[in-house]
């Protein structure tokens, strides 16, 4: 245009320094500059700020608070879920609902009120008393009492609080116990060890009493005789393997979560508490133990858990259970959720066989060789073996914080995952740190998880993960629609603005239309696209990865084609529309009048209008959903 300017005035043979042509030069140089602002896709960040702001409030609505803003785009992205269990897949609720003691089994999965009536008619008061002490005393859980409505409240461990009500439905009270019997040394559980140990005063019997109660594939080989007929009879190789068979594999496929109570009496004299510190003392202290019980409690699955797994896996996300359970409960609740499948854990199933799809933690660690230093960084010590197992891998169970931690760092070694993972307890905060986005429970969880966690569900609910998912992807396709529309409007302006100055001398478009189009669609469009709701048919495609490029196949065919179309229709509006209806148009001799201003002001009205079509096929960045065009 400046060229064009130039070159009129000259043949005319007018100054070019004269008033009138230097603010001619003047508005085409504001044009010039007003075009390159509208080029820029400054409303970008505004775009992005829009949709992050809106989806964390609409992700608090759905149970998700976040805490690291960009985490709820991130999470759009994971095709890798490192799931807890207990209260994320189940709902941690406990209730006993089987008991194996004096050598009988007492289970029945449809009425168990029955079986409690036989248990209480049938195991000997003693062996009664012995394991109500061991469930009460060996507990740090109580029970508080609703001051409005007066009904019971346990509070504490879970698995406790079952145990400590199947101890009231047998006739006995905990507190009664607790203020007799004088506690002397008390070892707590931790997710290493798997068993909590408490030595009491009997002064009955001028001996202290060893209670222990844990994980059976720990305790069961540490147990030299079992209770039965209020005798202590020495436990076989034999019996113990019937036990380890026929009791405790028979609870976990049942979808129990055993724990072992056992005992024993020790002599006062050479006891002190401060010699128990090493680790080597207290495992003597937990050894030669008499079997009282092995209790199966029972867990349910949350509701619609197994459907939010499915969801997962058809979106192409890898959910995996990481859990501290033994491997029989951990294999049968993968099952359940519909994580693992049945075939492959079937050996004789030779197509669907996977070896690695339920293994135990150590087991895990032992293959892929534990972590070692690396430049600095911790690193999985054998990535090849380590990408041979996780292929596979559904379940990892009787797992250790080191072994979760491992995991996720070995996860993140392939740049095309992203890594989610949910955590509750403090040994998960490094493995919720590492992870891209680590989701703590809001309910469960301690307050050090919760601080290393970037997303806090605040239901405990791992459909709420689902949840997130939706949302962070329908942030990332935000992004990609709001480019889409910006791009199109951006083609479009600056190619009528070269055209019309090329051949009518100036812009159709003047400065201050273009800026006002830029202000609307920086603003109004943003705001449009950012906070649109998600749809259910995100979650049917897989995850983008992190290299793929915000531009797609669809979203590049759109641009060109809604381009060529609003430029021909403007073309027409520009140069056919005047000859057509005999409407003066204004050349850059001419000045503006009403006249010569309605032709300029239709084009402006129509490249307007065109947008309004441009947004709403920007809501779809496939061909199929194409509103105006379809190819």
């Amino acid at each position: 245009m400046l060229i064009n300017l130039i070159v009129t005035k000259l043949s005319l043979g007018q100054d070019l320094f004269s008033l009138d042509v230097v603010s001619k030069a003047a508005d085409i140089i504001t044009i010039g500059i007003t075009i390159i602002v509208v080029s820029v896709p400054e409303g970008l960040p505004l775009a992005v700020t829009l949709a992050l702001a809106y989806s964390v409030g609409k992700m608090k609505d759905e149970h998700n608070l976040v805490r690291q803003l960009d985490s709820c785009e991130t999470i759009g992205g994971a095709n890798n879920i490192c799931s807890d269990k207990t209260g994320t897949l189940t709902k941690n609720e406990m209730t006993v609902t089987g008991i194996y003691t004096e050598d009988r089994m007492y289970t029945d999965v449809t009425n168990w009120n029955n079986v409690l009536y036989n248990t209480v008619q049938t195991i000997s008061s003693d062996a009664k008393r012995r394991i109500c002490e061991n469930i009460c005393i060996n507990s740090t859980a109580f029970v508080t009492h609703d001051p409005i409505t007066g009904k019971a409240k346990h509070v504490g461990n879970a698995t406790e609080c079952a145990l400590l009500s199947f101890a009231y439905s047998l006739g006995v009270n905990y507190l009664e116990l607790r203020k007799r019997e004088r506690e002397i040394l008390t070892v707590p559980f931790s997710s290493r060890r798997k068993r909590m140990t408490t030595v009491v005063r009997v002064p009955e019997q001028n001996r202290l009493m060893v209670s222990v109660k844990g994980a059976p594939d720990i305790l069961l080989e540490r147990c030299v005789k079992y209770v039965a007929n209020e005798e202590e009879i020495e436990m076989t190789e034999e019996i113990r393997r019937s036990v380890s068979e026929d009791v405790i594999k028979r609870f976990s496929k049942l979808g129990y979560r055993t724990i072992l109570l056992a005992s024993k009496l020790i002599d006062p004299d050479n006891f002190s508490p401060l010699k128990y510190k090493a680790e080597e003392q207290i495992y003597n202290m937990e050894s030669e133990l008499t079997l009282l019980a092995i209790i199966g409690i029972e867990d349910p699955l949350r509701d619609g858990v197994k459907a939010a797994v499915e969801i997962c896996q058809r979106a192409g996300v890898t959910v995996r259970m990481v859990t501290g359970d033994d491997i029989d409960y951990a294999r049968s609740i993968g099952i359940k959720a519909g994580i693992l499948n049945e075939a492959e854990i079937d050996f004789t199933n030779k197509e669907a066989y996977k070896p690695y799809a339920c293994m135990l933690g150590s087991d895990f660690e032992n293959i892929v060789g534990g972590m070692r230093e690396d430049d600095g960084k911790m690193v999985v010590a054998n990535l090849k073996k380590f990408n041979e197992i996780v292929k596979d891998l559904k379940v990892l169970a009787r797992s250790q914080p080191e072994q979760k931690y491992m995991l996720v760092a070995g996860l993140k070694e392939d740049p095309n995952n992203v890594v989610a993972v949910t955590g509750d307890g403090t040994n998960d905060a490094p493995a919720l740190k590492k992870a891209d986005v680590g989701l703590a429970m809001g309910v469960s969880g301690t307050e050090i998880a919760k601080e290393a966690a970037d997303i806090i569900l605040l239901d405990d609910n791992f459909a709420s993960v689902v949840t997130a998912i939706r949302w962070g992807r329908n942030i990332f396709l935000s992004i990609r629609k709001f480019l889409q529309f910006q791009m199109t409007v951006n083609i479009v302006a600056l190619f009528l603005a070269f055209i019309t100055g090329l051949f009518l001398g100036e812009s159709a478009l003047n400065s201050v239309q273009m800026l006002w189009v830029n202000l609307i669609m920086d603003t109004f469009a943003a705001l449009s696209l950012a906070t649109e709701s998600p749809s259910d048919k995100l979650l049917r495609d897989p995850p983008h990865s992190k290299t793929e490029s915000i531009f797609t196949y669809p979203m590049f065919k759109s641009i060109a084609w809604q381009s060529i179309y609003q430029i021909i229709i403007l073309l027409i509006m520009t140069f056919g529309v005047p000859m057509m209806f005999d409407l003066p148009t204004k050349s850059h001799v001419d000045a503006w009048t009403y006249e010569n201003g309605v032709h300029l002001t239709m084009v402006f009205q129509t490249f307007v209008f065109l947008q309004v079509f441009n947004l709403l096929n920007c809501r779809c960045l496939k061909d199929d959903g194409m509103l105006f065009f379809y190819w």
